[in-house]
């Protein structure tokens, strides 16, 4: 089993509760030099091809990334207010 697709079903089984420390792993195993263009290509076409065939795992990822995001917001809110506050 490749590395990509265990990150996805890990990513599948924590969708409600996301840790970005998972979702850092899948952008580190997808990530290439950029003298590996090819690489970077195959890492990719890799990602797709799980998601086609497996579409829990792409429903899993896209519920973890929108569960982290949301879970951002309150963050995001109190640096705006602070940068509100002191004029930048």
């Amino acid at each position: 089993m490749s590395e990509i697709k265990r990150i996805l079903q890990q990513i599948t089984a924590l969708s409600d509760v996301p840790e970005a420390s998972v979702l850092k792993r899948l952008v580190d195993e997808l990530r290439a030099s950029d003298k590996e263009p090819e690489l970077a290509n195959a890492r990719i076409q890799e990602l797709i091809e799980v998601l086609q065939a497996h579409p829990e795992y792409a429903d899993g990822l896209a519920s973890f990334v929108l569960r982290l995001l949301y879970s951002l917001i309150p963050e995001l809110c109190r640096i705006r207010a602070f940068l509100v506050d002191f004029g930048a």
